[in-house]
């Protein structure tokens, strides 16, 4: 088992191997109220925000493909919007224990990181051999304010695909880091 953990590193979101006091970063999965205009069967469209930095994860073009990209939103402010805003949505897929992130505004792309070693978050087309692009939810707490969740260890399945487990403290009112610092996490 070899453990990587996200870390915020400036505005890039690294995929790192864990060291002592080194402290995640919590994503808030907060699910998008306008289903109807969006593709049906590909998963629940989530927004996907970083408590740490009050951004939020989306995928817009860069050049010819698209990318992973931070910006400063609020995701409670995107939730409330009168219609879907696709950069920041992703597709919330489950298959038996783990999910994929695949990006709402360019159908085909995951949320996906190296292997092995230090890597920024990118978007692919190539699932879970080469790249890690499925995502193990060990605890998570659903509720009206979303699924809070921190990305953690990494692992093979025993269908050999990559895996990044998300683990979640379920105090109450209260999304926890795998270290010792609490972030606080209101709806209101």
């Amino acid at each position: 088992l070899s453990h990587r953990v996200w870390v915020l590193q400036g505005q890039t979101l690294v995929m790192v191997p864990r060291k002592e006091r080194m402290v995640p970063i919590t994503v808030t999965l907060m699910p998008c109220k306008h289903l109807e205009t969006l593709e049906k069967d590909r998963g629940m469209p989530m927004y996907l925000g970083l408590l740490e930095s009050s951004c939020c994860l989306c995928c817009k073009k860069d050049g010819e493909q698209p990318a992973l990209q931070l910006e400063k939103r609020s995701i409670k402010a995107l939730h409330d919007l009168g219609e879907p805003v696709k950069p920041f949505l992703f597709y919330h897929s489950e298959n038996g224990r783990t999910s994929t992130f695949e990006s709402v505004a360019f159908p085909g792309w995951f949320i996906a990181a190296c292997s092995k070693g230090d890597c920024p978050l990118f978007m692919t087309q190539e699932l879970g051999t080469t790249y890690v692009t499925d995502f193990e939810l060990i605890g998570e707490h659903r509720g009206q304010s979303g699924v809070w969740a921190d990305f953690s260890s990494q692992q093979q399945s025993a269908s050999g695909r990559n895996v990044v487990t998300l683990t979640h403290s379920r105090r109450t009112g209260r999304a926890a880091t795998v270290g010792p610092r609490f972030q606080e996490w209101t709806s209101g």
